[in-house]
């Protein structure tokens, strides 16, 4: 079953891949503030777990610009719109899921990764092995991710289909981020965009009468909804 839900998320992705770009906007904020964590290094060798459509990659391209780079994402497609994106970069893209990296790729000045690791099946053992590989610093959503979101749902009984989030070691600063929505289903119809909807881990999808509950309670009490964005480094 976790094989298939993994299946499932890097079928989301690759299905959304060329609508993603423009709609990851707090990807691209996340990235910013990630990059102002990282150390100064003249020359390192970079490893990036699941480059998406570039995002990271290019921020860490102007930031390291005599950097060795070696680029990774899990889904196929992915790997080509990045590829595609930095058609004039030296980095070398391979495929690899960042849960089982590729046996011999030796060691690194730097392992880096932004918005993925909520989508491990197991991602504190996932970012550990990691880690062996270099220092590696990372993004992901915090556990008041869409808060406004769960609250409704648990209030309905629906708390089995709250995203499931991991604590993952190493944390170094939090972040928060509120948009303005006028509905919880017309951020989800952005979010999808960037197929983010996937379920995931032990996340069940509410029934109908029961969604509808959620989105009445959210209609009653909120108009934003907030992204919590974790930072960190392990070494």
């Amino acid at each position: 079953m976790s094989q298939e839900r993994k299946k499932s998320i890097t079928g989301s992705f690759t299905k959304y891949c060329y609508s993603y770009h423009d709609n990851a906007s707090i990807q691209k904020i996340t990235a910013k503030s990630l990059i102002k964590l990282l150390p100064t290094i003249s020359r390192p060798r970079i490893l990036e777990i699941g480059c998406g459509t570039g995002i990271l990659t290019e921020a860490l391209m102007r930031e390291y610009p005599k950097g060795i780079f070696e680029i990774t994402d899990i889904s196929d497609v992915m790997l080509k719109e990045c590829k595609r994106r930095l058609k004039n970069s030296k980095a070398t893209f391979f495929l690899m899921d960042g849960e089982k990296p590729l046996d011999n790729l030796g060691t690194y000045d730097l392992v880096v990764s932004s918005m993925t690791l909520h989508w491990f099946l197991k991602p504190y053992e996932s970012t550990i092995r990691l880690s062996k590989l270099g220092p590696f610093f990372y993004s992901t959503i915090g556990v008041d991710n869409f808060f406004q979101w769960q609250r409704c749902l648990r209030k309905v009984g629906a708390s089995n289909s709250v995203f499931p989030i991991h604590k993952i070691p190493g944390e170094l600063k939090q972040e928060y981020h509120q948009i303005q929505c006028e509905s919880f289903i017309s951020f989800a119809n952005d979010l999808r965009k960037t197929g983010a909807m996937a379920l995931h881990g032990t996340q069940v999808k509410p029934s109908l009468r029961v969604l509808n509950l959620a989105l009445n309670e959210f209609r009653k009490s909120y108009n934003k909804i907030s992204w919590h964005i974790t930072f960190g480094c392990i070494q």
